[in-house]
């Protein structure tokens, strides 16, 4: 009866403890932490366990979980991620992580608790403490013992992972939604403070305004370990020229592309009463996040060769009609994956060119030559959209419409491209 009694005062405190925990914040939902921190898992014993009381499992474990959990959230250090089990504890985290701490609860001589934090790093176990946990009256010390105990174990994971600093966040300005990236990646929303490994650092903020994103400030950040520094910047009613945040606000990795390649050019507008395809070449250099995000800007140079035949002639038409476009071109971007872009723009520019009929008949049977050799200027324009797979190396794949306007007349190619470039 007594043995129950003790037990049943032990749930009692333990229960209001975790409740007090997870009202306050300290809960299992906890911040992720964002890609460019080390990867932590934190794996939890199941109630399940028979070498323990559930009842008294049940009891310890909120708290311990709460404490445990807030402690690591409180950091920022880590991106965490959680299992549970009474299994090894490196197999439970797939993909593997670069560090884990793993809980266990085990009953003592005299019925008593303990509650036992090991620490992985790099595949191997480097640290263990045991701590047992008061019983009876004393049941209250087990918050302060559990506590003292996530403490050590916290100083000395943040000892494997000393290269990091503080970066501090003011807004001198109006109340209001903004995004924090570094290195392309997104860090959060109204971040306040970012810790970043030590090195250096291309941090951006942008506005939020639904699905709109608005340049705020762009600044390039060197951080020692164990540096903190202060970026301050204003939000401001009026911020500027609005990109679009495709797919609820991936971001691009990439800042400048170079394509190389060659495109099969299907006829069309202009160009019906002859057959054939003819073929082109491109070369393309876009900026990415020019003036607002997922803005792309750049130079298109390409050259069409067509030598057609005549449709519904037997009789073979040695022509030659070719184009050298220069084209100024603009339009849009979005990154669902790290390792693949999209662009979808749109150009205006010149075309020089250039059409002779050589030693041919026309479809009447009647010899002709109409040669020239010289080149002359007409409008072009096009619309592309275009696809991107690799890091640095790049294979492309295209689809553009392209028009040449020359003395009121339009002509026009459908081209299929695949090529070659490099991404930065």
């Amino acid at each position: 009866m007594g043995v129950d009694m003790v037990r049943s005062r032990r749930v009692l405190v333990f229960s209001a403890a975790a409740a007090f925990l997870f009202l306050s914040g300290g809960g299992s939902l906890f911040s992720g932490g964002h890609p460019l921190l080390p990867a932590l898992g934190i794996y939890l014993p199941s109630v399940e366990a028979a070498e323990v009381d559930p009842g008294e499992k049940a009891a310890v474990l909120p708290l311990l979980e709460s404490l445990l959990e807030g402690s690591l959230r409180e950091s920022g250090r880590f991106r965490l991620y959680r299992e549970r089990g009474d299994g090894p504890a490196l197999e439970a985290f797939s993909p593997a992580v670069d560090a884990v701490v793993a809980a266990r609860v085990g009953e003592v001589s005299g019925g008593g608790l303990q509650v036992m934090l090991e620490l992985f790093h790099q595949g191997r176990s480097v640290w263990v403490q045991r701590q047992d946990l008061p019983s009876g009256e004393d049941a209250p010390g087990s918050f302060s013992v559990l506590f003292r105990l996530i403490e050590a174990t916290r100083e000395r994971l943040e000892g494997y992972f000393p290269d990091h600093g503080r970066v501090l966040l003011r807004n001198e300005g109006v109340p209001g939604a903004y995004a924090v990236y570094a290195g392309g990646e997104l860090l959060g929303h109204g971040l306040e403070e970012v810790i970043l490994p030590a090195g250096t650092h291309r941090l951006e903020l942008w506005r939020l305004q639904g699905d709109l994103e608005y340049p705020l400030a762009q600044r390039t950040v060197t951080i020692a370990p164990g540096e903190v520094l202060e970026v301050r910047f204003a939000l401001q009613e009026d911020s500027g020229t609005p990109g679009l945040s495709f797919f609820g606000g991936f971001a691009d990795d990439w800042y400048a592309l170079f394509d190389l390649r060659a495109a099969l050019m299907i006829p069309m507008e202009g160009l019906d009463q002859f057959s054939g395809l003819a073929g082109g070449g491109f070369a393309t250099v876009l900026f990415n996040d020019v003036f607002f995000r997922h803005h792309v800007l750049g130079v298109e140079a390409g050259f069409i060769s067509f030598d057609p035949d005549l449709k519904d002639s037997d009789d073979p038409l040695d022509a030659t009609l070719e184009a050298a476009l220069l084209l100024l071109t603009t339009g849009i971007s979005f990154g669902p994956v790290p390792v693949a872009d999209m662009a979808l723009r749109g150009g205006v520019g010149i075309a020089m060119t250039n059409s002779s009929v050589r030693d041919g008949k026309d479809g009447g049977g009647v010899v002709s030559d109409d040669s020239d050799a010289s080149y002359q200027p007409a409008f072009s324009s096009s619309l592309d959209i275009g696809i991107g797979l690799g890091n640095t190396g790049r294979l492309s794949i295209s689809v553009g419409y392209y028009g040449i306007y020359d003395e009121g007349e339009l002509f026009s190619f459908l081209g299929l491209g695949l090529g070659l470039g490099a991404r930065f």
